[in-house]
């Protein structure tokens, strides 16, 4: 008995951590949906993708996933404008029709937290 119990509160404790960490923020969540709506408007799959930049076909479900911590990588966003031949500022601030390169670091900055 006593040894499932240590086990039930061992696991109970895990879930609970897990439960209490921030996987991704709000923004970085806005920026991964933005980059899932420009694939998706070009007929690319996920596992598409994951060709294009050179990962494994289950890393874009857990990048697009608000389950795990993954996100894209500032070289992968790079990536992913020239392969789409988009400035890099539609991805970090897209209703913005003018920005200066100080706006465009402040929210690359915000996403790489």
């Amino acid at each position: 008995m006593r040894v499932k119990l240590k086990k039930l509160t061992y696991n109970f404790a895990l879930k609970l951590r897990v439960s209490m960490e921030v996987l991704k923020t709000s923004y970085q969540i806005e920026v991964i949906n933005r980059v899932k709506n420009i694939r998706v408007q070009h007929g690319v799959s996920q596992i598409q993708l994951a060709n294009i930049l050179n990962v494994s076909n289950g890393q874009i479900g857990n990048i697009e996933s608000t389950k795990y911590s993954h996100k894209y990588t500032l070289s992968q966003l790079f990536s992913i404008c020239k392969h789409f031949k988009i400035n890099i500022a539609q991805i970090f601030l897209p209703n913005e029709s003018e920005t200066t390169i100080d706006q465009v670091i402040e929210k690359i900055i915000e996403y790489d937290k």
